[in-house]
């Protein structure tokens, strides 16, 4: 388990969800952003199935592996 520090967290994944819009990539959910924002601060590999971290890691450092069945 990754605790979320909300002062820091809250806010970085507003501004990760932010500069992939402007840089023409979709995070659908805010909560996307925060998971990828926390896998990226505490530098863990963030394994999905989710496409919004497609986009997460085209604008960001987050390292991730795509599951499939």
């Amino acid at each position: 388990m990754i605790w979320v520090d909300p002062m820091e967290d809250f806010v970085a994944a507003g501004q990760l969800v932010n500069t992939a819009r402007k840089d023409g990539y979709t995070i659908r959910g805010g909560i996307d952003g925060l998971i990828a924002r926390v896998a990226i601060r505490r530098g863990v590999v963030l394994t999905h199935n989710d496409n919004d971290y497609l986009a997460a890691a085209k604008v960001s450092p987050l390292q991730r592996i795509q599951w499939t069945d």
